[in-house]
């Protein structure tokens, strides 16, 4: 089974990687010097959550988010192991 992250896409494209970083610490082990380290784990457990295979976007449109989108790229691009990802722009139609 693939475990997606379905994420919106706000005011800062680094949620994305702190999310990531949070489900997947075999993956991105953003949080190993954080002083709530154990505390993290124990709530992952509790709530079994899985790490992540493909991260899932949803955006609105406008230069921020594209903005956004790019520095995104950037990240995922530099991982040691870049995983899968899609863009699923909102169109606002009048």
């Amino acid at each position: 089974m693939t475990n997606i992250l379905l994420c919106t896409l706000g005011a800062s494209w680094a949620v994305v990687p702190e999310i990531y970083g949070f489900l997947s610490p075999d993956k991105l082990p953003l949080y190993q010097n954080h002083p709530e380290y154990q505390s993290l784990n124990q709530r992952r457990n509790e709530y079994q959550l899985q790490s992540v295979d493909e991260i899932w976007i949803c955006t609105t449109q406008g230069t921020a988010t594209e903005n956004s989108l790019i520095k995104l790229t950037q990240w995922i691009q530099i991982l040691a192991n870049p995983l899968s990802w899609h863009d699923f722009g909102i169109g606002i139609f009048v």
